[in-house]
């Protein structure tokens, strides 16, 4: 659902709006999350009187951020399982890497690293646990910024159900 939200406090949305780039999220997932949070913490309950959850109490079927998270996760070592097979998707995706930097450096490091078959988020591509321990970068934001052109459109956004 798109919708316009007046008299915000503008240091608060720029540091959230900070927070969630970093973690390789969009402001609306970021805002829906504190939506939850609130109408959880304010205990909002049903007609019995029991405490309800804010996304079951507004029927909220869509995934949820952890649900996009790991979604996505999969897609991406899919793609990385197909590069693997295909070195056009590998080379595609060096220099979609190369045209396309991130804001962070330190990601596109990263993804250049795994594309030659090395590093830390070679590791975690290929499924070795605990590869990515010595990473100071969310995961979100890792994925976010994956180079595989041909699953750019494989995110998941949220949309109305109306």
């Amino acid at each position: 659902m798109d919708t316009t939200i007046r008299n915000l406090d503008s240091a608060t949305y720029r540091r959230l709006k900070a927070r969630a780039a970093l973690e390789g999220r969009t402001i609306g997932e970021a805002l829906n999350d504190a939506m939850r949070l609130y109408l959880d913490r304010h205990g909002e309950r049903d007609a019995n009187g029991a405490r309800v959850s804010a996304s079951r109490s507004l029927g909220d079927s869509r995934p949820t951020p952890t649900d996009r998270h790991e979604l996505r996760a999969t897609r991406v070592r899919q793609a990385w399982r197909a590069s693997k097979a295909d070195p056009e998707i590998r080379t595609v995706a060096r220099d979609w890497l190369a045209r396309h930097p991130s804001r962070e450096p330190a990601i596109d490091e990263l993804w250049a690293e795994a594309l030659e078959g090395r590093g830390p988020l070679h590791g975690w591509l290929e499924g070795v646990d605990g590869a990515l321990s010595t990473v100071d970068i969310p995961l979100r934001a890792l994925l976010s910024s994956h180079p595989f052109v041909t699953y750019l459109r494989c995110s998941i956004r949220e949309t109305s159900a109306t």
